[in-house]
C-alpha cells in the first residue's frame, strides 16, 4: 500500500462514481454516462492500461462532481480511438495509473512531484497490482509511464504506446494526429492478436 504523501503528491479521499483510471475511479469501464453502473465481474486476465499519473487535485473535484472523467478530451478521446481501431473492447481493460496521488492545483500535464518513498511505494503497489490481475497484456501510455515502467521486473507481456493525448498537440483531426492514433491503434492490435487478448 502506499502510505506517502505529501503536498506534491496529494492523498485521494473520494471516488469518481463512474468511468474514470484508478485511483481517482475503480479503473473499470462503467459507460460513457455519469455514475454508470459498475460492472458485476473484475475482467478475467485484462488488458491493463497503465498510465503515468492520475490527474491535478481540481481537475480531480471536477470529475467527483461531474461523475466520470472528461471522455471528450484529453487522455480519453485518444484511448477510446485506440480501444475502437483496435478492436478491444473497453470491458476488457483495467484502466491504472504508476503514481496514485495527485498533483496540487490544476495542471495534470508535466513533472510529478511526489518524493522519492512515496514514488517507490506506487512502484511497489503497481507489481502488487500486476500479480493481483494477471494482465494478459499491459499497454504502457507515454514515456514517462514507460521508464516507471521499465524499472519493474515484469513478466507479463506489455507494449509500449505513444500516450493517447499526444496526438492532441498536433490537432485531433490534422494528418499528424490522425497518424499518430493509427500507428499506435496498430500496435495495440498486433499485441492483442499476439497474445490472445480479444
Amino acid at each position: 500500500m502506499v502510505t506517502h504523501y505529501d503536498d506534491q503528491a496529494i492523498k485521494i479521499a473520494k471516488r469518481i462514481d463512474g468511468t474514470a483510471f484508478y485511483p481517482g475511479g475503480v479503473g473499470l469501464w462503467r459507460g460513457l454516462h455519469t455514475k454508470g453502473p459498475m460492472p458485476d465481474y473484475f475482467p478475467k486476465d485484462p488488458v491493463i492500461m497503465l498510465a503515468h499519473n492520475f490527474d491535478a487535485e481540481l481537475l480531480f473535484n471536477d470529475s467527483v462532481d461531474r461523475g466520470i472523467e472528461k471522455m471528450d478530451s484529453g487522455t480519453w478521446k485518444g484511448l477510446l480511438q485506440y480501444l475502437s481501431i483496435s478492436g478491444l473492447a473497453p470491458e476488457r481493460c483495467f484502466f491504472t495509473n504508476v503514481f496514485v496521488g495527485l498533483k496540487p492545483g490544476r495542471k495534470s500535464r508535466g513533472p510529478y512531484g511526489g518524493s522519492g518513498e512515496h514514488k517507490k511505494q506506487c512502484r511497489d503497489f503497481l507489481e502488487y497490482q500486476l500479480r493481483r490481475t494477471c494482465p494478459c497484456l499491459v499497454a504502457v501510455l507515454g514515456t514517462p509511464a514507460w521508464e516507471q515502467f521499465n524499472m519493474l521486473e515484469c513478466s507479463y507481456p506489455y507494449v509500449s504506446l505513444q500516450h493517447p493525448s499526444y496526438a492532441s498537440n498536433f490537432g485531433w483531426e490534422s494528418e499528424r494526429g490522425q497518424a499518430i492514433i493509427r500507428e499506435n491503434s496498430q500496435k495495440l492490435a498486433d499485441a492483442i492478436k499476439t497474445h490472445g487478448c480479444l
